[in-house]
């Protein structure tokens, strides 16, 4: 996946706010769920704390985001693909692991079967 004009300017606007405490976390990514010939994308940034996942209902399909601090310069996302509006773990379709720095990008594709996700993601914590 290439960086769009567009990731790369949430990637800039994730960073360009205020800090507004060490739990809570800035982020600005692209997700693109592809499952057989039907496919859904997002563009946007969120601010959230660490201990709550990020939720995106694509097509038939939940996203959700799950983001955790690994050292002082990076933190691991897992990314978990699930049926749309279900909240349970026995509905998973598909779950990556993607590590990362601090003042970058991630760039991450995985597929299982016919469903396909991948994204670019820029994550920053506010302190």
């Amino acid at each position: 996946m290439r960086l769009t004009a567009h990731a790369l300017l949430l990637m800039i606007m994730s960073f360009a706010v205020p800090a507004l405490s060490a739990e809570s976390w800035r982020a600005g990514y692209e997700l693109t769920l592809t499952a057989g010939s039907d496919t859904s994308s997002i563009q946007t940034r969120s601010t959230f704390s660490g201990d709550e996942p990020v939720i995106h209902d694509l097509g038939n399909y939940r996203v959700v985001l799950f983001f955790k601090e690994t050292s002082e310069s990076g933190y691991s996302m897992k990314v978990v693909v699930r049926e749309s509006g279900s909240d349970s773990i026995r509905s998973d379709i598909l779950e990556h692991v993607v590590q990362g720095s601090y003042n970058g990008i991630a760039e991450f594709s995985h597929q299982r079967q016919d469903v396909r996700i991948e994204g670019v993601v820029a994550v920053n914590p506010l302190r």
